[in-house]
């Protein structure tokens, strides 16, 4: 599948542009009577995104009309808001969703750039708001649509029109709560070029509106508390072109103190709620905002108020989530803490019985039985510590190879008592990145070893270790594969979760879930590829930079 760069090489062939999500901005072409959308590496079109199923769709070209036809995917496919239960055509401009990638189709990718320009600026002023995946099902993913609707585009100039378009489309594109302000505040100050500006969002413990991010940054939060509380009791914004005269807030000191030539206010209301308010103002005298700049801004709260309670969602439900691993993890604990303290119940009587008979081979004997039970405690307790705590990883620039090569090496021996084959191969054109070495090389260990009780039994005992460059996407990937019994597709998703173990009393469960917290913690993913008696595939993907991780 040829990729077309965001360069103007493109001529004129059917294309998919990619606005949100993974790989924004990439143009794929479509030169092939079928096209295949998927994580796997044989489709046409590989997207290594954790939303993306192994094969998810396809897109036919029949004559000259193109239809998108779901692989029966995990999270569904969507055509111009409507799931693809069926062929859905595609027409000039049709949005798609795989996932959480939308992209856009397009019959003839136009040569030059202006043109390009043109059809990534095509009209997404009703965006789908991405949710968190439906608490009652792992097998759907959830789209809201606000029930106020975002303030019609009638009305307003291109250029204000398109300055909303783009809101929605970056705002779409980050999924942390302050990287979506940030994104606000660079257009806020593109847009309105204010001395000052803040978003505060309303504090429901304290009953008060806190600054999440304001600019210039200073100690002190100097903005007119007179004119933020107008404007929240209101509802409605507050255009102040000359603060002095103005009957509403002439006597107030804060305008009096800091100089407010002209300010502009406008609440973050989604359902009737206040979430936080949009605050700017300017000390220039021979500038004041006008009302075509209070109905702009308006627009641009109501859109950035449906997205900031989306990521509010999105954090509650993760938080949800990690207090209900953790109930999880009391009842694992207990479950193997008790194994283990059993054990050591039964040296420590037979320590004492040494002791008292003065048997120092007895005492020899059972000794070192005590010391692995303490030992194994104490790992899983540090084990608990690393998976409760969000940690930053100790970024140092390091080679994705030299760690493959490191475990590798490690294991080398064990492999060959058990009489496994272990194969190694290198990316030689693996560039240094950005990582956390000691955190990343336990988390491809704990999965070479656990690749390697899989082949115990195995009627030809094969592992391959692999490492690969993915330039277009300035990524790295580590593959460890075996040839084992594979994961069922039913526990594909459970061997990740905390305290779950197909090794019984041998595991604590809690090793693939520290992987794949160590990989996200990058920004990475950590994938599995598996079908039940044809052995299993974990990929480790990391951005080459280092970006923050989604969800945090």
């Amino acid at each position: 599948m040829s990729e077309a760069q965001n360069n103007g090489n493109s001529r004129g062939e059917p294309a998919l542009l990619v606005h949100g999500g993974f790989c924004q901005g990439k143009v794929f072409l479509l030169c092939h009577p079928v096209e295949t959308i998927g994580r796997n590496a044989r489709n046409s079109i590989v997207i290594p995104d954790s939303s993306v199923s192994r094969f998810h769709a396809q897109i036919a070209r029949k004559k000259n009309l193109f239809y998108l036809q779901d692989l029966h995917s995990k999270y569904g496919s969507y055509v111009d808001l409507e799931r693809c239960d069926t062929e859905l055509p595609l027409r000039e401009g049709s949005r798609i969703r795989i996932g959480r990638i939308e992209m856009s189709f397009s019959h003839a990718m136009p040569e030059d750039d202006s043109a390009l320009r043109a059809v990534r600026e095509l009209d997404w002023s009703s965006p789908l708001e991405e949710l968190v995946e439906d608490s009652g099902s792992r097998d759907t993913i959830s789209w809201h649509i606000p029930a106020k609707k975002v303030p019609s585009l009638q009305g307003l100039s291109e250029r204000d029109a398109g300055t909303l378009a783009r809101l929605a489309e970056s705002m779409q594109s980050v999924f942390d709560l302050d990287e979506r302000l940030a994104v606000l505040m660079d257009i806020l100050f593109e847009v309105f070029q204010p001395d000052r500006g803040a978003v505060l969002l309303f504090n429901q413990e304290d009953g008060i509106f806190e600054a999440r991010l304001q600019r210039p940054v200073a100690e002190d939060l100097l903005i007119s508390r007179t004119i933020l509380d107008y404007a929240n009791g209101q509802k409605k914004a507050v255009l102040v072109l000359d603060a002095a005269k103005d009957e509403r807030f002439s006597q107030a000191q804060s305008i009096i103190t800091m100089a407010i030539r002209s300010a502009i206010c406008a609440p973050l209301i989604h359902r009737n709620n206040v979430l936080g308010t949009i605050y700017l103002d300017s000390r220039a005298h021979t500038f004041t905002y006008q009302k075509e700049d209070l109905t702009l801004l308006n627009m641009l709260a109501a859109y950035a108020a449906i997205s900031i309670e989306n990521a509010l969602l999105v954090k509650q439900k993760l938080e949800s989530e990690r207090l209900a691993a953790f109930g999880i993890a009391v009842a694992g604990i207990s479950h193997y803490t008790k194994n283990v303290l059993t054990g050591m119940t039964g040296s420590a009587g037979l320590i004492d019985l040494a002791l008292l008979k003065g048997d120092l081979t007895m005492l020899s004997r059972v000794w070192p039985m005590m010391r692995q039970s303490t030992q194994t405690i104490s790992a899983l307790v540090q084990d608990m510590l690393s998976y409760a705590k969000q940690r930053e990883p100790d970024w140092q620039e390091w080679n994705l190879n030299r760690i493959v090569s490191d475990i590798f090496q490690n294991q080398a021996s064990r492999a060959e008592e058990l009489q496994i084959e272990m194969v190694l191969q290198l990316d030689d054109a693996m560039p240094d990145c950005l990582l956390d070495p000691k955190s990343v090389y336990d988390a491809l260990l704990n999965i070479l070893t656990n690749a390697i009780d899989a082949c115990r039994g195995a009627v030809r005992p094969h592992i391959t270790l692999s490492t690969q460059f993915l330039a277009s996407f300035d990524q790295v990937q580590a593959v460890i594969s075996d040839s084992g019994p594979g994961v069922p597709h039913k526990l594909q998703e459970k061997i990740f979760e905390p305290f779950f173990s197909t090794k019984g009393s041998q595991g604590t469960g809690l090793g693939l879930a520290l992987a794949r917290k160590s990989i996200q913690e990058h920004g990475g993913q950590l994938t599995l590829e598996s079908d039940a008696g044809c052995g299993a595939s974990f990929c480790a993907t990391l951005p080459r930079r280092r970006i923050k991780p989604l969800g945090q």
